[in-house]
């Protein structure tokens, strides 16, 4: 009841401020109030809000506001309204080289954890694939047929380069096709996802099904889950700040939006 209050009282005041009669409202005082609100406004949601209820006040009174629901003029005017108001996306930046920089300068390859995770990223970051193309989404995916994760038989190993096969992914699910992604050999260069891969499988042997990322802890053999995988990006993120915008970075955005 107050918000209605509150949206008659500046109907109120904008028929004063322009000497325009309240009611019944005419087509063109409702247009001209629109026309206010959208300058008011930065919400369409809002605006749609303010005009019901003026023309539910007007139909409880027996007024006539048909034109508000000719699709003639309503149509565009609202449209026109929505797109005034339209606010751009939030858009994230993309993860870069400097930002991969960042984070090497920030991890211990002492730690088979650190060794793991990044050998998680840039193969992200290489390959484009999803985050549940990569590690499983939870423990109980690491025995699940529907997983999509690599495991280390998916992983092949050549003289400048290395292939993942992919069997499953989100769009392919009844296995029509089988992509193989290479991943470049760079030498001399900490970015090289085939170096990181292999001195990630180093740390540990395991079958061949196994997770192809997979952390050696004092307990034995722990996989890397997509929860691992956020939570480590986001920390390396963190201690990294000093990089502007390093906080909008979140692991989807590995994934360039191409399908596989």
């Amino acid at each position: 009841m107050r918000t209605r209050i509150t949206q008659l009282s500046a109907y109120f005041k904008f028929c004063r401020a322009y000497n325009l009669l309240a009611f019944p409202v005419t087509e063109h005082g409702y247009w001209l109030h629109l026309a206010f609100l959208v300058g008011s406004f930065s919400s369409y949601n809002s605006v749609i809000n303010y005009l019901t209820c003026l023309k539910q006040v007007n139909l409880y009174l027996g007024a006539d506001v048909k034109f508000s629901a000719s699709p003639e003029v309503n149509f565009p005017i609202k449209q026109a309204s929505k797109r005034v108001l339209a606010k751009l996306p939030a858009r994230k930046l993309p993860i870069t080289v400097d930002i991969f920089l960042a984070i090497f300068k920030c991890l211990d390859f002492r730690l088979p954890l650190h060794v793991s995770m990044w050998a998680v990223f840039l193969v992200a970051f290489f390959s484009l694939l999803r985050k549940s193309n990569l590690v499983p989404t939870t423990l109980a995916d690491v025995a699940s047929n529907s997983a999509t994760h690599l495991r280390i038989c998916d992983v092949s190993f050549h003289q400048d380069h290395c292939v993942l096969h992919v069997y499953k992914t989100k769009t392919i699910q009844f296995r029509q096709r089988a992509p193989q992604i290479v991943l470049p050999f760079i030498f001399h260069s900490v970015l090289c996802p085939v170096s990181a891969l292999k001195h990630h499988l180093a740390n540990f042997t395991q079958n061949n099904r196994a997770p192809e990322f997979t952390i050696h802890t004092p307990v034995g053999f722990k996989p890397v889950t997509g929860h691992h995988f956020t939570k480590f990006l986001n920390s390396c993120i963190l201690y990294s700040s000093h990089w502007v915008g390093l906080h909008t970075i979140l692991s989807t955005w590995f994934q360039k939006k191409r399908c596989y």
